[in-house]
C-alpha cells in the first residue's frame, strides 16, 4: 500500500501490535500566533478496519457531520 497524502490521516501499529489511526480535524490559529491542531484517534484490530474508519471520518468531515469527541458526560 502506498504512502498516504496530506489530510488523509495516519495509520500505524503500536508496540503491542494493535492498529491505530489518527486524523487532523481542526487547526486553530491563536491570538498568540501559535497553531494548535485537534486530532481524532481510532483503534482497531486490523489495518483495513482503521482505513475504513478514516475514510468514514474524512467523508463526515467533508459533509460537516464529523463528531469531534465521542465521549459524553452526564
Amino acid at each position: 500500500m502506498g504512502k498516504r497524502g496530506n489530510s488523509e490521516g495516519t495509520i500505524y501499529q503500536d508496540a503491542a501490535g494493535r492498529w491505530r489511526g489518527s486524523l487532523t480535524i481542526e487547526v486553530e490559529h491563536g491570538e498568540d500566533g501559535k497553531t494548535r491542531q485537534r486530532r481524532k484517534y481510532f483503534r482497531g484490530a486490523t489495518r483495513a478496519e482503521i482505513s475504513d474508519k478514516l475514510k468514514k471520518a474524512l467523508r463526515d468531515q467533508q459533509t460537516g457531520t464529523l463528531v469531534i469527541d465521542e465521549r459524553s458526560t452526564v
